[in-house]
């Protein structure tokens, strides 16, 4: 299965050691609209082809699966533009800005018979597989309540991309995509009520946010930022017990299971393979293969999920635009 790759920032480079690692999944093209970009990318990752234009890496006949690692407000044209020459898709998160461009996307991969997945690396990562099975198999009780913080200390500056709205900038569509993916996921649901506040940088991008997402049966209190550093942790809590993530929880190869005694009932352990990165390449390869354009792990729906509490949170932000701005000279401005 031969590859592209369309963009050749840090994250490319990152997906790009674990195509090498796999030994089996040749880059075939890689494309930024910087050439000198595009020719680096290709020297250091061994790339058959360096070009110039996205358009003429998806018009190359060799490359059966695109990999896209653009700015996220870039991912619906370049999706698109991916369908429109027959090419398989995995984007990374968030894979679009708004719940409807995805529905508009997935209408026109189920048209075409094309896979298309967004690269929630999280959900592939056997230490998080063991954990979802010990909740599915009951062994923490009814999932209550799901804790999670996803947040790490980053100066703010205004040209940089994660903090440009431009760019789809801010802490809920880089960081709160993991929070609220996990949520969904272990809570087995979609939330019936979202409340949501943040503190906006000087520019008005979300600096620091919280978000309480109400389900049937449970919550989930989620923090998200770049104004402070946490373990990036997360804890779901059940009836019987609870499920513990090692730090990184979006990372973690470890993972325990407590009772409600505080008695450790199991724990897993697994290093990556290689970076993380190989599991959900080897979902790709294999979905393609299978024929199938949906991933059962990471199905298209779970995505969608999340971007239509993402539009919730923000409709809720513009309806109460007097948040206070976090002060220009906080230490975590400097």
């Amino acid at each position: 299965m031969k590859w592209g790759i369309l963009g050749t920032g840090r994250i490319a480079d990152i997906f790009a050691d674990a195509l090498s690692f796999t030994d089996s999944f040749p880059i075939e093209a890689v494309a930024s609209r910087s050439p000198e970009k595009s020719r680096i990318f290709a020297f250091n990752h061994h790339v058959n082809r360096a070009y110039d234009s996205y358009e003429a890496l998806v018009k190359d006949r060799e490359i059966d699966v695109v990999y896209i690692a653009t700015p996220m407000q870039c991912h619906y044209e370049n999706i698109k533009l991916c369908f429109q020459y027959g090419k398989n898709v995995l984007c990374e998160k968030t894979v679009t800005v708004t719940a409807g461009q995805l529905e508009e996307l997935k209408a026109l991969a189920k048209e075409k018979r094309l896979f298309f997945m967004e690269a929630m690396w999280m959900k592939f990562h056997k230490a998080y597989r063991e954990a979802k099975a010990w909740a599915e198999n009951g062994r923490i009780g009814r999932v209550q309540m799901v804790r999670a913080d996803m947040s790490k200390l980053l100066p703010y500056k205004a040209d940089d991309r994660i903090f440009r709205k431009d760019l789809g900038g801010g802490a809920l569509l880089d960081l709160g995509v993991y929070t609220i993916s996990l949520a969904n996921d272990f809570m087995d649901a979609e939330p019936r009520q979202v409340f949501s506040c943040y503190s906006p940088a000087p520019n008005g991008t979300d600096f620091v946010d919280s978000v309480i997402l109400r389900y049937g049966y449970g919550s989930a209190v989620l923090n998200m930022g770049f104004g402070y550093y946490t373990p990036v942790s997360a804890i779901i809590l059940g009836t019987d017990g609870r499920i513990e993530f090692g730090e990184h929880f979006h990372a973690a190869n470890s993972v325990s299971m407590y009772d409600n005694n505080k008695n450790l009932i199991e724990h897993f352990e697994e290093p990556f393979a290689y970076n993380g990165y190989e599991d959900e390449i080897f979902e790709t390869e294999r979905c393609i293969t299978d024929g199938q354009i949906e991933s059962r792990i990471h199905p298209l729906n779970s995505s969608l999920s999340v971007l239509k509490i993402m539009d919730a949170i923000r409709k809720q932000w513009q309806e109460n635009e007097n948040f206070p701005s976090i002060a220009s000279n906080d230490p975590g401005y400097q």
